[in-house]
């Protein structure tokens, strides 16, 4: 006998869900202040092979405006991508690699931070890709998430 639950959640949580470090799968709910986040291990060396997908969501259903603040991934390696939605296959909405100023193509990091990327809608997937270099690891990313009113 099949019973159907009679509560389902509604709401993202405030603070990621899982073990961020470990799973790489996290999810934030911006609501009317900015919240951090940070690649795995941030400001020390991340992870090698390793994709993190981390899903944000504006609660007030706005935009979302993700400011840089630090970056330094292995050039033409590792990858941060922010997808205008929620999921891999919405619309890339900025990619980068390497340093601040390093010319590669499909590098969208300008020579200097902070640098600001505004959503078209209320949700975004920042998508964190190291390959299987240990020599290539660095300390990573940090941006905020501030609600675009």
């Amino acid at each position: 006998f099949f019973e159907p639950a009679t509560e389902l959640p509604t709401d993202f949580p405030t603070e990621p869900t899982g073990f961020c470090a470990d799973v790489c799968e996290c999810f934030y709910n911006v609501f009317e202040t900015e919240i951090s986040i940070t690649s795995p291990n941030y400001p020390n060396f991340y992870h090698t092979n390793q994709t993190c997908n981390y899903t944000i969501y504006s609660y007030y259903s706005t935009n979302i405006r993700l400011e840089i603040i630090d970056f330094e991934m292995e050039a033409q390696h590792d990858w941060f991508k922010v997808y205008d939605g929620r999921d891999t296959y919405s619309p890339v909405l900025f990619q980068a690699t390497g340093y601040p100023g390093f010319n590669a193509p499909f590098n969208q990091l300008p020579d200097s931070l902070p640098h600001s990327i505004i959503s078209s809608g209320f949700e975004i997937l920042i998508e964190h890709i190291s390959d299987y270099s240990d020599q290539g690891s660095l300390k990573g990313w940090s941006v905020n998430i501030i609600p675009n009113y």
